[in-house]
């Protein structure tokens, strides 16, 4: 779990924020590694000796003098990732710190705070509410999806029109790659992805507007079920986007491999989603566990709704079959 600490102290209405221990620091963030002045830190809360788990903090890094870290920080940029330029451009950094002082109202304090005497308070919003920026990150992801994947067909689409290989007898003109059946097979299904992701992507922003429409109301029923579709969609189409854009690569023969063609780039820049905003293994874990948990409600007589809402014909649709008969041989 997460070991960055942030210990009350009431004597000085302050949070120390330490580092205990090597595996404690903050690795990979964005822009920490030379841009970034402030932080939103989290760390594991503690007053009077007691954990009451992970909590954001505002921590400045960097004098607005002269940009160097202050005092008890060790910030710094972890180094060359996959590719020449591609994420190069994102300055990811590593974090330490040394019991570093902060005021107690640079804590975060929406769903929880703690008073001048050391006092813990949880509010009545309900902490649910950090699904919302995942939602909302996710599902731009999957829209992204859409455009690389559209980029890597629109290359490999447009190689395939003009490459000519084979199929000339009387000297003619050789046959378009594209017209060939392996070509098509492989690269068709790819352009139906490209739309298809750029139709989820829109649901899923009229999903997330409907979502944080509700919590406005207090209406938290919507959002387990948003949370489940971006992270599976998410998992789903940066998974097939990234294999689809090594695919089309090999489509373009020798010539996908050429910096020029654009193609080794935008793969480079595009496999980190696979990665970043959860892990897609991971993330399909947490759909499974959402969907075996309606399932285990079904026994108690409440109804899924929503993508789930199938699952209450769930014992209709496993007894039904087929009523397509088979073919006769003439």
């Amino acid at each position: 779990g997460l070991e960055t600490t942030a210990t009350f102290d009431p004597k000085t209405d302050e949070f120390v924020i330490h580092s205990p221990t090597l595996t404690s620091s903050k690795w990979w963030p964005g822009g920490l590694g030379k841009v970034s002045t402030h932080a939103v830190v989290y760390a594991r809360l503690i007053t009077d000796g007691k954990d009451h788990g992970v909590h954001g903090f505002i921590v400045q890094l960097r004098s607005l003098d002269d940009h160097l870290p202050l005092p008890g920080i060790t910030v710094g940029d972890i180094g060359m990732k996959f590719g020449n330029g591609a994420y190069n451009t994102m300055d990811n950094g590593v974090l330490r710190f040394e019991h570093v002082r902060i005021p107690r109202d640079q804590m975060l304090m929406r769903v929880s705070r703690i008073t001048r005497e050391g006092k813990y308070v949880q509010s009545n919003v309900p902490r649910q509410l950090v699904y919302g920026t995942m939602v909302y990150v996710r599902q731009t992801i999957v829209s992204d999806a859409s455009t690389a994947m559209s980029r890597a067909v629109c290359i490999a689409t447009r190689y395939s029109a003009v490459r000519r290989q084979f199929g000339a007898s009387n000297g003619g003109l050789e046959s378009q790659v594209i017209d060939y059946k392996t070509q098509q097979a492989r690269l068709f299904p790819l352009l139906a992805s490209a739309y298809a992701f750029r139709f989820v992507g829109e649901w899923l922003k009229w999903l997330y507007t409907d979502v944080m429409k509700r919590l406005q109301a207090n209406d938290f029923s919507t959002l387990p079920e948003a949370h489940a579709c971006t992270a599976g969609l998410k998992s789903l189409t940066t998974s097939a986007t990234a294999d689809g854009i090594e695919e089309c690569r090999k489509l373009c023969g020798g010539h996908g491999y050429l910096c020029t063609s654009g193609l080794p780039e935008l793969f480079a820049v595009y496999v980190p989603t696979c990665t970043y905003e959860g892990d897609n293994i991971v993330l399909l874990l947490q759909v499974a566990r959402y969907l075996m948990k309606i399932i285990s409600q079904l026994g108690s007589g409440k109804k899924p709704v929503g993508t789930t809402a199938y699952m209450g014909r769930v014992q209709q649709l496993m007894e039904s079959r087929s009523d397509v008969q088979k073919g006769i041989n003439i």
